[in-house]
């Protein structure tokens, strides 16, 4: 239920979606506002684990090299 709600593609992308975030920014864009997000799980975890929970764009590039190491060590399953 949760990768449904949450992150439909988790065991096809690598940590990110770039699908998702260029949809998300679109909607971002056109509402004028932070209307969407585009965090996978694993996104999820690392911004829990170590940022902060601002929601800005400029947080994302941190959350995505920390999401990319956490792949790396870990399989989807763990």
């Amino acid at each position: 239920a949760v990768l449904s709600a949450e992150d439909k593609r988790f065991f096809t992308h690598s940590g990110f979606d770039p699908f998702r975030i260029i949809k998300s920014a679109y909607v971002d864009i056109k509402s004028g506002r932070n209307a969407q997000g585009a965090s996978t799980l694993s996104m999820q975890l690392a911004r829990s684990l170590w940022l902060t929970t601002e929601r800005t764009w400029r947080r994302k590039i941190p959350e995505i090299f920390i999401t990319l190491h956490l792949e790396r060590k870990l399989t989807k399953e763990e």
